[in-house]
């Protein structure tokens, strides 16, 4: 599963990246070259919380050792099948609010 996401990088700023999911590890790649690449391994990740705003648009909080980030998805999803995903991959790390 890939994602258009957001990610909050300052007050009124986001950046665009490609949010992914698999072996345990969160990546997030850049659409922009400038911006740099993010493997979060699951040893690494403290928690992943999941708000639902409306039907079709969410927010993440992933929590790690060395940083917090903010994910806005980018264009509307199918936020069932996000959830589920994240919830099959991280198990009790993963908290959908």
């Amino acid at each position: 599963m890939t994602l258009e996401v957001k990610l909050k990088a300052g007050f009124f700023k986001t950046k665009h990246y490609y949010l992914s999911i698999g072996h345990r590890q969160i990546f997030l790649t850049p659409h922009d070259a400038d911006n740099e690449e993010f493997i979060i391994d699951n040893n690494e990740l403290i928690s992943i919380r999941f708000f639902k705003k409306s039907c079709q648009t969410g927010e993440l909080e992933i929590v790690a050792q060395s940083w917090v980030c903010t994910l806005d998805f980018a264009i509307r999803s199918n936020l069932d099948d996000v959830r589920q995903a994240f919830a099959k991959e991280f198990g009790n790390k993963f908290i959908s609010q």
